[in-house]
Formats: structure tokens, sequence, C-alpha cells
């Protein structure tokens, strides 16, 4: 059995699993949600995923979009669960190359907004470009004595979609 080397990154205590590909951090400002989000949802699919931002019309634009045209215009690698963010002083904007990638690009967002690191209710000027290294990821479940309730399993489905796992 040999080790895995893990990545040794500095992202000024942003911790992101699993690790982006790229993540660019900007140093010169930070965006304040603390006033809620505008959501700009093309599709219409997102609006459930996002408990954890307080939506306001005159909040700061979330723009989430995807498919071929959107992901091409903006450079998404070309793979299913890829996405580009970014969060800059004009707002946030996630584009998935499919609506995988946007669901993961938001769950990467829900780790920044959840981050002890951004405690403040302001977020980083970043970008970050992502992709799934494997086609599955999940984990593997074994039992030694009584098996898990239905709220368990429950509450472990939604873990798994919040680290991007898929089986």
């Amino acid at each position: 059995v040999f080790a895995v080397p893990g990545k040794k990154l500095d992202h000024k205590g942003i911790i992101i699993n699993p690790t982006p590909h790229k993540l660019v951090l900007d140093p010169t400002g930070r965006l304040d949600i603390s006033g809620g989000v505008c959501l700009k949802d093309k599709h219409g699919k997102f609006s459930e995923d996002l408990d954890f931002v307080t939506f306001n019309k005159k909040g700061v634009k979330l723009s989430v979009d995807f498919g071929s045209k959107a992901s091409a215009k903006y450079g998404v690698k070309p793979v299913s669960g890829a996405y580009r963010m970014n969060i800059g002083k004009n707002g946030i904007s996630i584009v998935g190359y499919d609506e995988r990638g946007a669901f993961y690009g938001l769950q990467t967002l829900r780790q920044l907004v959840e981050s002890p690191a951004t405690v403040t209710g302001e977020l980083p000027y970043v970008e970050i470009d992502d992709y799934p290294d494997l086609k599955y990821r999940g984990v593997v479940e074994g039992f030694y004595g009584t098996p898990w309730s239905h709220e368990v399993r429950m509450s472990l489905i939604d873990f798994y979609g919040k680290f991007k796992m898929n089986s």
C-alpha cells in the first residue's frame, strides 16, 4: 500500500472539496452578499439548491447558466460536470458545461459561503475552473450491525450532493 500525495495549496483559508483544478484568488476585493442575491437562473432549475443564501431582488447578481453555447462562450471544459465560477465586483457567475456542472458550481459556491474564511458575508474575488477527474464518485457502504435509518440515508444523499458525488 502506498500513500497518494495530496496537494499543498495556499488558498488563504478557503477550503473547497474536492480541490478545484484551477482557483485564482484576486486579492483586490471582496463581494458582500450579506444583503442577499438576485438569482438570474436562465433555465429555472436551481432556486431550490440555493438554501444557503438569502434572495433579494436588489441583491448581488447571481447568474447561473449551462449548455453548449454558454460553456463555449466562457471556455468551460467540454466534460460532463465541468463549470466555471467567477466572483467579482459585478456579482457571481456560474456556467456549467451541462446541468450537472452548474449544480457542482453551486455546491462550490455553498462551500465558499459556509466557509469559516467568509463568515462576514463577504466572498473573495475568485475564478474557479473545475471538472470531475472520475466519471463515478461516491462511497461504499458496509454494515456490521444495525443498518442506517431512512433519515440517515436521506441526509447522506444531501452530503453526497454537497461534495459532488454521483454514485
